[in-house]
């Protein structure tokens, strides 16, 4: 399964919202939106599971105080020595995706996703 960073940081508004909205380029365009397709219960139970990543899993380094942070991490080995760290979620208004590459199997992703977090709110 392939995935662009701006699919996944759709993906994740979705989750939020219970709806999927298209991507804008201009403010004043209509965005298209559709129903997500999980019932309001399941959407809920992968809320809890995207908050229990940040707070207690992978995605732990993005956690921060205030509003509450909802994602999911992981790494990939993309070669030898190399690794490919991600993370998807969202904070109130704001859904975001991040990938990191190194050679590290450290979950950079989600410390960069927390830094980028914490300076829009």
């Amino acid at each position: 399964v392939e995935m662009s960073p701006l699919g996944m940081a759709l993906l994740a508004a979705e989750v939020d919202k219970g709806t999927g909205h298209s991507p804008l380029l201009i403010a004043s365009d209509s965005p298209s939106q559709w129903q997500a397709p999980l019932t309001g219960a399941k959407l809920n139970e992968l809320r809890a599971l995207m908050r229990d990543a940040v707070t207690s899993g992978a995605a732990q380094a993005a956690d921060l105080g205030g509003e509450p942070v909802y994602g999911q991490a992981g790494t990939v080995q993309t070669g030898k020595n190399a690794w490919l760290s991600w993370f998807v979620g969202y904070r109130g208004s704001v859904a975001i995706s991040v990938l990191e590459t190194g050679s590290t199997q450290s979950q950079a992703a989600s410390s960069l996703a927390g830094a980028f977090l914490s300076a829009s709110a």
